[in-house]
């Protein structure tokens, strides 16, 4: 009788809706994550009690230095399952946390840090297990991820072909934060798009809910431009115009602001401190660029 390898991965691969969480706020607004006792649950429910049917060590624990002061902590552990004898191979798994994390006013400690990173090394070492699979693959149903009836060879990141040719992905579907497409399918309720492989989800919604407040760019730019042969600088002050950024890179300087916690006034003093100006209409495209590469970093974050 043949193995099934997948027997354990499928038991374990569906979390329930009540397992789900939203993230709401912050640069993880509008994203999913798995509570981790579901995770310890399930755990207990293939393989026996912690320290009886599975078990973990925790091989090292640190902190490294970050910019602007602040502290990461990381924790190396390794996950053993037991088999019908004897104990699994070790699955390695490292997690993160921020020990000291910059905040708008000051420097803030978490005592939890070390615990926390501890508990995003253990759903690293029991993904390779499928505890949660569906999310990471795109196959959970909620309302922040696609239909988990949806098949496994179907690439969670790949639109699918729209019934009713109104549901495929366009420019009118684009993420500026993460410089990708959002999609719909199955039985989910809006556009959204995984980021990478972490098992989280960007809703469309709440990216578009940032953005329509933007100004368009260049809505007096016939008036202002002299045309060709009305001035000996004409060539010059169009050449200039089009160095200067564009309504998408606007966008994303918003987006990725709001995504990280930046106010107005922060990005007007990094703008200021970077390009002497607090204007994002007259930065040119490389320094719109520049600028969105920063605010990624968290530079000048208060």
């Amino acid at each position: 009788m043949a193995i099934d390898n997948l027997k354990i991965w499928n038991a374990v691969a569906q979390p329930p809706e009540d397992a789900l969480k939203k993230i709401t706020g912050g640069r993880l607004n509008g994203m999913t994550d798995i509570k981790p006792q579901w995770r310890y649950q399930v755990m207990t429910e293939q393989f026996g009690m912690c320290g009886v049917g599975w078990k973990f060590t925790i091989d090292k624990l640190e902190a490294y230095d970050a910019s602007d002061g602040q502290v990461i902590a990381f924790a190396n552990i390794s996950l053993y399952v037991m088999g019908k004898e004897n104990w699994s191979d070790a699955i390695p798994g490292t997690g993160g946390s921020m020990l000291v994390a910059k905040e708008k006013e000051s420097l803030h400690s978490s005592d939890e840090a070390y615990k926390m990173a501890i508990t995003d090394a253990l759903s690293v070492a029991m993904k390779m297990l499928g505890v949660g699979a569906n999310v990471y693959l795109g196959h959970s149903e909620s309302e922040y991820s696609p239909d988990h009836t949806s098949k496994p060879s179907q690439a969670a990141t790949s639109p699918v072909k729209p019934q009713s040719g109104t549901d495929m992905p366009n420019k009118e579907h684009w993420c500026y934060i993460h410089d990708t497409e959002f999609f719909m399918k199955g039985k989910m309720k809006g556009f959204a798009h995984p980021i990478g492989d972490t098992g989280q989800w960007c809703n469309e919604k709440n990216v578009k809910k940032e953005q329509e407040d933007i100004p368009t760019a260049f809505d007096n730019l016939e008036s202002e431009v002299p045309m060709a042969g009305e001035s000996d600088k004409a060539g010059a002050v169009v050449e200039s115009i089009e160095e200067l950024s564009n309504p998408a890179q606007r966008k994303k300087i918003f987006a990725t602001s709001n995504a990280m916690g930046y106010t107005d006034d922060d990005v007007k003093d990094l703008m200021t401190k970077m390009f002497k100006t607090e204007h994002t209409h007259d930065l040119t495209k490389k320094q719109a660029n520049e600028l969105i590469e920063a605010i990624a970093r968290g530079d000048g974050l208060k």
